[in-house]
């Protein structure tokens, strides 16, 4: 039943990009990052071989996200967005153990989670920032 759910959402994701955006690599990349999301959070990491490559992925994906807001926006949207996505990662890791939640419960509340550190870790990161630059 789940993977019947998890592909259904899948193709609907799917469908609703190629709709608005013809390049599949775009697709490919968030397809993978939901099915990353949700390995983690279904399996709690059993293949440590598969993790370690998602991982990766992740991590590419992110320098070139980063790269890309570096070069088209100012220093304080990726700082936001640095902060954002640490964290977000961070909780998804740690509220992977918490299998018994429903997978966009789970989801909605690791992001707003996320949102809401990354808004103390920015506040901090500017008030130590301002310190050293006295």
């Amino acid at each position: 039943v789940v993977y019947n759910n998890y592909n259904k959402l899948i193709h609907k994701l799917y469908n609703t990009l190629i709709n608005y955006n013809n390049t599949i690599e775009i697709n490919k990349i968030i397809h993978m990052i939901v099915y990353c999301i949700y390995s983690i959070y279904h399996f709690k990491i059993i293949n440590h071989s598969l993790a370690i490559i998602f991982i990766f992925i992740i991590i590419i994906i992110f320098f070139i996200i980063v790269i890309l807001i570096f070069l088209f926006f100012t220093l304080y949207f990726f700082i936001i967005f640095f902060f954002f996505f640490a964290t977000f990662s961070i909780l998804l890791l740690l509220l992977s153990f918490l299998r018994n939640l429903n997978f966009f419960t789970f989801f909605l509340i690791t992001f707003f989670l996320s949102f809401f550190f990354s808004i103390i870790d920015i506040g901090i990161f500017f008030s130590v920032f301002q310190i050293f630059s006295q």
